[in-house]
């Protein structure tokens, strides 16, 4: 018997199995928790409702896009695939403050004439999924083509009657790239239609007055109209939208030239007669549609016993047709048009017609349902401009450098702690085992 062993502090292990298990354990642990923050390190793909390449020009372009939620939105963009340099924001977007939207509109600006350019949309920094490729287009070459054609315009409103503010308006001729723009504070879109271009060759189309137009207007809210009208018909539309109604102001042309005593699917029983606004209507929107009928090629004088007192002059078209648009809102409460023109024998002829404007937040239901159709000529007068937002308006692009793969960024700070923690642990054990 050996003495010293007695005076030897005894040494304490834990048996083998037992310390690979708690090895194993810990190392399954480990390989999962950095499996998990490696994969939420890597940027995602996002799927949305649409993507639309809308008022495609020469040297600029806007990217549409509709999201479930609203969210925020960015676009990336260069003419080479492996290098995006250049990025926009929305057109909402001031002072480099991102905001949440689910109509999204970005402009494109500062482009050169037939040159393809490659993108990638980013909504809430989320990529939004091609199918793994980039978003292109090519930008048509430079052209003078002016088409002579006033804008189309007009006013969008909610069920409650207060004008829709920010809402898309997105216009489709067959088989060209789509016009957009967005509604004003009190309601209002204008769009130019003198660039209109195929998509099969980038060619312009001139378009003509009896052209159809399909108009779509979306809200922040998701909520949508339909709208089927010629170009005639749509500088301005005929009557006020109200959000989540659809409209029908589109003629075929043979009924452009039917019998004068017809004024859309309405009998004309006058000759001489105030169409709309109809008696005693109550209209939402600060300018009512005032149309009619008088004998063809005579002076129509229009007077609204408005306080700013307004009156003009017009004259019946050679289908006794004449039209009045108004270049001011009229105040809600009650009004009255008269109408002054002669007949064939030069007889002076005087009409009245009452109407109201419903006060903001009113429900007006008599306007929501769509008005015949009709020939909307006015040769002496020229649509009001109105104060809206101009479809291409955004702020100047600015430099940006990703590279065109998918952006991922390195594990975080936690992960980072939770591995050298447990390869720690696992050294412990390890000791510990043998």
């Amino acid at each position: 018997m050996i003495y010293s062993t007695l005076f030897q502090k005894k040494t304490y292990r834990i048996p083998t199995f037992l310390g690979i298990f708690f090895v194993g354990l810990i190392t399954i642990v480990f390989i999962s928790l950095f499996s998990n923050f490696s994969k939420t390190s890597i940027a995602s793909k996002v799927l949305v409702k649409r993507v639309e390449l809308v008022n495609l020009l020469p040297s600029q372009a806007t990217i549409y896009w509709q999201t479930e939620n609203k969210e925020t939105g960015l676009v990336i963009y260069g003419t080479n695939e492996k290098m995006l340099n250049f990025s926009a924001s929305d057109v909402r977007d001031v002072n480099l403050s991102k905001n949440k939207y689910s109509n999204h509109f970005v402009n494109l600006k500062n482009l050169q004439p037939n040159q393809k350019y490659y993108y990638k949309i980013l909504s809430d920094n989320k990529i939004v999924s091609n199918n793994n490729q980039f978003f292109n287009f090519k930008t048509p070459d430079l052209s003078q083509m002016s088409s002579g054609l006033n804008p189309i315009y007009g006013t969008v409103i909610g069920f409650n009657g207060k004008p829709l503010e920010g809402a898309t308006v997105l216009v489709t001729v067959k088989d060209c790239f789509i016009l957009a723009a967005q509604t004003k504070a009190k309601g209002e879109w204008l769009l130019p239609i003198i660039n209109v271009y195929y998509k099969a060759d980038l060619k312009q189309k001139t378009l003509g007055l009896n052209d159809m137009l399909k108009i779509e207007i979306i809200s922040e809210d998701s909520q949508a109209s339909f709208i089927s009208s010629s170009v005639k018909n749509s500088s301005p539309l005929p009557q006020t939208v109200i959000i989540g109604k659809n409209y029908d102001f589109y003629e075929e042309p043979s009924v452009l030239a039917a019998s004068t005593d017809k004024f859309g699917s309405i009998e004309i029983k006058n000759k001489v007669d105030i169409l709309y606004p109809k008696e005693n209507a109550v209209i939402a929107g600060g300018k009512p549609l005032v149309k009619g009928v008088a004998y063809p090629g005579k002076d129509v004088v229009i007077s609204i016993n408005s306080q700013n007192s307004f009156s003009t002059k017009t004259k019946a078209d050679e289908n006794g047709l004449w039209q009045v648009v108004l270049d001011k809102d009229l105040t809600p409460g009650q009004y009255t048009i008269t109408l002054t023109t002669s007949d064939q024998q030069e007889k002076n002829i005087n009409l009245s017609r009452n109407f109201s404007i419903a006060k903001s937040g009113e429900q007006v239901l008599g306007e929501a349902t769509p008005e015949p159709t009709i020939t909307t000529t006015a040769p002496t007068n020229t649509p009001p401009i109105i104060a809206t937002l101009a479809p291409t308006i955004t702020s100047i692009p600015t430099v940006f450098t990703p590279t065109p793969t998918n952006p991922v960024t390195g594990a975080n700070t936690l992960s980072l702690i939770i591995s050298s923690a447990s390869l720690i642990i696992i050294g412990i054990g390890l000791a510990l085992a043998f």
